[in-house]
């Protein structure tokens, strides 16, 4: 697998990108996949928008 020192921050907005963030998950995980994702996004819903 692909593997360099190369650390890179991505931030997605919960309530609209939930989904491309889950389809680049689901890339990563992909043995030919050129990157490793290490996902911390948050579990669950901090606050309700109005």
């Amino acid at each position: 697998m692909f593997n360099d020192n190369t650390h890179t921050f991505i931030s997605f907005d919960y309530d609209y990108d939930a989904r491309i963030k889950d389809l680049l998950v689901g890339q990563a995980r992909n043995p030919d996949s050129p990157f490793e994702i290490t996902d911390m996004s948050i579990k669950e819903v901090l606050f309700i928008r109005k």
